[in-house]
């Protein structure tokens, strides 16, 4: 199944095909690619890039008797030229003749490119792992459908103050590159930024209003916790100095590719964020840990403006590909 789901997503890629995509994917991992692919076409590319393949290492399948059902991998990706990385991925399978789909796709983060070690999951004689119901607590610290809301606010003030609160802890990524802390500090020659985390699915992802057709998985682990994914959506508002604008480049080739060439005084972006999240047993001391996340643009907006083109931190223009990187 992992092996023909890449297959497709590499002629997908190749060829920016939104159908052939739709072919493989559904739930959020569908609506954040096909807007990755609208950005590209919009910037004049198109392919994506090479191709990957994904390395089953160990499989995370409940026991279930109807449909919908999902399974869970954690596989390697390994791309030429590219560290390997560790990525959960979720399948779910609608009825007896359908196929079966990517819901999320998330990369484990940590210290290293491939990531922290993901615990192990409880298994019966049969080798099937429990999946905890989302809506209770059933001995673990929060209900799984809790944990998104709790990220959500941890990230938020993770973004303005540089900490995350207590109760939670989470994994960046090598020298923190997806720290939310770093949005707002990756702004500051440019002008004043607001983060906001939410796990509210906004108007433009509503197909993947929780449904049961498109899971996040609770996974029971073998010391009473939870292996739970859940998803959040950040809303970065960055308003320009006044009297200067953010340059879009006439390649539209980084940021806010969606957005048409142009001089602005402000620019909102809207991203998904799948994450993946270790939720202790009740009583345990260590905090709920998020290992896993992966950030794909929704929408990028922009409020024209008129003036001088502002100086980055550096003394450069700032224009959209400054700002990216």
């Amino acid at each position: 199944i992992v092996a023909s789901d890449t297959t497709i997503n590499n002629r997908a890629n190749a060829s920016l095909s939104i159908p052939l995509q739709d072919s493989h994917e559904t739930c959020l991992q569908q609506i954040l690619d096909d807007a990755t692919y609208r950005g590209d076409q919009a910037a004049g590319s198109n392919t994506l890039g090479g191709s990957f393949d994904q390395v089953p290492s160990r499989a995370f399948v409940p026991h279930e008797a109807g449909y919908p059902a999902f399974f869970s991998v954690l596989a390697e990706d390994r791309a030429t030229s590219q560290p390997t990385t560790s990525n959960l991925l979720t399948y779910v399978k609608t009825s007896p003749s359908a196929r079966w789909k990517l819901a999320s796709s998330s990369e484990i983060l940590g210290p290293t490119n491939q990531g922290v070690a993901v615990p192990a999951a409880a298994t019966d004689a049969e080798g099937y792992v429990t999946s905890v119901d989302p809506a209770a607590s059933d001995g673990l610290m929060t209900a799984p459908d809790k944990v998104a809301a709790r990220v959500a606010a941890a990230f938020t003030s993770e973004a303005t103050s540089g900490r995350l609160p207590a109760g939670i802890s989470a994994q960046f990524g090598p020298k923190n590159v997806a720290d939310p802390h770093s949005i707002p500090a990756s702004y500051a020659g440019v002008g004043t930024v607001t983060v906001q985390f939410t796990a509210t699915t906004p108007a433009t992802a509503a197909a993947d209003a929780p449904s049961r057709d498109c899971p996040y998985p609770a996974i029971r682990l073998a010391d009473g916790g939870a292996l739970v994914t859940f998803a959040v959506f950040e809303k970065v508002v960055v308003h320009v100095r006044t009297g200067n604008v953010v340059v879009q480049p006439s390649d539209r080739s980084a940021l806010g590719v969606l957005l048409p060439p142009g001089n602005y005084s402000s620019i909102t972006m809207l991203a998904g964020d799948m994450g993946v999240a270790i939720v202790p047993p009740s009583g345990s001391r260590s905090p709920i840990e998020v290992i896993g996340q992966a950030s794909e643009d929704l929408t990028e907006t922009g409020v024209p403006g008129s003036g001088s083109s502002g100086s980055s931190g550096s003394g450069g223009l700032v224009d959209a590909s400054s700002i990216a990187k």
